[in-house]
């Protein structure tokens, strides 16, 4: 499986660990893989995607109300769900490029947009 994710354009590198039942990807800079493609890919190799785990630079805009991270070059947003602190906290940085920790649930349809559940902002705002 490793081999058909690295195929995809932006992937630096993938590891598979079918005893953890993970695969870990290393994205390009300036890459536009969505979350979407890399579920297609492993659904394609026969696994079942489940929920994904990132660490991603992102910039927070406010729209209609809502906190999104937008995705610099593929423009793909997610929309933020956190907890009232850290919801604050990325209010701040509207504008801001920071760097988010945070999951994206499992999505039987591979539909993008997505959503972020943020957990940590990494290392302030860049």
């Amino acid at each position: 499986m490793s081999v058909a994710v690295e195929k995809l354009d932006g992937v630096d590198k993938a590891e598979v660990s079918l005893n953890d039942g993970r695969v870990s990807v290393w994205l390009a800079p300036g890459n536009t893989v969505t979350i979407a493609e890399l579920r297609r890919t492993i659904r394609k190799q026969g696994f079942t995607p489940k929920e994904a785990k990132l660490t991603l630079s992102a910039r927070i805009e406010i729209q209609r109300g809502a906190l999104v991270a937008i995705l610099p070059g593929s423009e793909v947003a997610y929309a933020i769900t956190a907890d009232g602190d850290m919801q604050s906290r990325l209010s701040g940085s509207a504008g801001d490029t920071v760097t988010l920790e945070g999951e994206v649930a499992t999505d039987e349809n591979d539909l993008t947009p997505e959503r972020i559940a943020v957990t940590a902002v990494v290392g302030g705002q860049s």
